[in-house]
């Protein structure tokens, strides 16, 4: 899987920490609220944990988890974990 960051208009790639500061910026096609949710997932949290801190349902959660699968072109967590991870977007 090719990863971009789209940061104020340009692609950076394998941009540090430094540039994923602020609001969550697009990546690989995600929206930031998607992001938001990659994010958490890699940190091991569960869709109703995400949901509360979100404050969005468990189920939209989970929905948004199903989009994140598919832009990723992955079938679990643990394959979307190990994007996250190897692309520096955990937490």
């Amino acid at each position: 899987v090719q990863w971009a960051i789209a940061v104020a208009g340009q692609e950076i790639h394998g941009a540090g920490d430094d540039a994923l500061s602020g609001p969550s910026p697009a990546v690989n096609g995600m929206t930031g609220r998607e992001t938001d949710i990659l994010r958490l997932v890699a940190t091991g949290k569960t869709d109703r944990q995400i949901a509360a801190q979100l404050q969005i349902s468990p189920r939209t959660a989970g929905k948004h988890l199903q989009s994140i699968y598919r832009k990723l072109g992955v079938a679990s967590r643990s394959g979307a974990t190990r994007l996250a991870i190897e692309h520096n977007l955990t937490e």
